[in-house]
């Protein structure tokens, strides 16, 4: 129901609806050369896992822990059919939400959802190295890139920093696979028109975390 107009592919960290250097601050970093794309490509990734020698008698094996509330069962059960469309054994384990974030900052899973609500480019970025428990991103050269844009007066010059950061993030290190984009649904009368939304938690990404 509603297809990319409430689930959007999210090609990094940032989402979509920030202001950049001369755009919207996801497309341009869609438009550096050699961004991540997220892609559905059974056949390139069976030939990966074949490379890694994983094959139909020796599978890979993973588990994927997942908060059990709103629309996050749904991507688990969503990825689980996708992985194992591919020859990939993977167990699905359902969490208690209140619970769930516990578990994960003390490193009690292999792989789950993460959640990354961004009010601005340079915060949200911030939010990924730090964390009152576990970061999520544990990475000298990252840290520093993004201590530099906190710390850089100059918004054209702090922007880049960030796509700089974010790029070396997705393409050089494997700590968050970028999913979704979740956006607010709201049920409009026919007819009308002029509507304006404003608030806050509008931009929520939604990413695979590796351990």
């Amino acid at each position: 129901l509603g297809g990319e107009t409430f689930y959007q592919k999210l090609e990094g960290y940032v989402p979509v609806g920030f202001p950049g250097i001369s755009k919207d601050f996801r497309i341009e970093g869609n438009e550096m050369r050699g961004h991540y794309e997220l892609a559905y490509d059974p056949q390139e990734a069976v030939k990966l896992l074949a490379e890694a020698g994983y094959t139909e008698n020796n599978p890979l094996h993973i588990e994927y822990l997942y908060p059990n509330s709103k629309d996050r069962p749904i991507i688990a059960k969503t990825l689980q059919k996708q992985w194992t469309q591919i020859g990939v054994d993977v167990d699905i384990i359902s969490v208690e939400n209140t619970q769930y974030y516990g578990q994960i900052d003390v490193d009690q899973f292999e792989t789950g959802h993460y959640g990354l609500t961004i009010m601005d480019p340079i915060g949200g970025l911030d939010d990924l190295r730090t964390s009152p428990v576990t970061p999520k991103v544990s990475d000298e050269l990252y840290g520093q890139s993004i201590l530099n844009a906190k710390n850089e007066s100059d918004y054209e010059t702090a922007i880049k920093l960030c796509h700089e950061a974010e790029n070396y993030l997705i393409n050089e290190t494997v700590f968050l696979i970028p999913l979704i984009q979740t956006k607010k649904q709201i049920l409009v009368q026919t007819g009308l028109s002029g509507l304006e939304v404003h608030g806050t938690r509008l931009y929520l990404a939604h990413c695979i975390y590796l351990k």
